[in-house]
């Protein structure tokens, strides 16, 4: 038997400009965009999220500095004491959610131009790995190092858990919405 070195055709990538916009002091962990694309959020091991504003971004790489107000990083929250692991956006309302290694999910109104803290917060009993709200936005489902899913009521942060869970030891690393979501959420109900 021999063994062919084989190689296939190379890939090619288009050329592209990097531009520096912003930094972590610490590894960027998580990044999401909002609902209607004007935004996005980057959460970082060094506990800070960072908000910005993609028409901004735009501009700094098209390099219009007509406007003085191009600096891409609307904000910078700070709130966790913890490395941040996950972000969501609320489907209708200026929230941004955080969820971070001590054990806590934070809400962010971003509407608010002078916010830098969070203005609600839900403290779990673990390390929380992913948050994702609901599409109508009245839930959030996080994904901890609890071996069952946190089924949170957005409006009483009243914490859901599965009256039959599965046998499981571990983590859950990741949560999403729409289908899969609402129909493990009608499981509950």
């Amino acid at each position: 038997c021999s063994v062919q070195n084989v190689r296939g055709p190379s890939k090619t990538f288009p050329k592209h400009e990097t531009r520096h916009i912003s930094d972590h002091k610490n590894v960027a962990r998580c990044a999401k965009f909002s609902p209607d694309g004007k935004y996005f959020a980057t959460g970082s091991g060094d506990t800070s999220i960072k908000f910005f504003e993609v028409s901004k971004i735009k501009q700094t790489m098209l390099g219009d500095s007509k406007e003085s107000s191009g600096r891409p990083v609307v904000r910078t929250f700070y709130d966790h004491v913890q490395p941040i692991n996950d972000l969501d956006f609320h489907p209708i309302s200026p929230i941004l959610i955080s969820g971070a290694k001590d054990n806590t999910i934070k809400f962010f109104d971003f509407s608010k131009t002078a916010a830098r803290k969070a203005f609600r917060v839900i403290q779990d009993t673990h390390n929380v790995r992913s948050v994702c709200f609901h599409p109508c936005g009245d839930y959030i489902l996080a994904g901890t190092d609890h071996p069952v899913a946190h089924l949170y009521d957005v409006n009483t942060f009243t914490c859901f858990l599965s009256a039959n869970p599965q046998d499981s030891s571990a983590a859950i690393n990741q949560v999403f919405s729409y289908f899969c979501f609402t129909s493990f959420v009608l499981q509950w109900f």
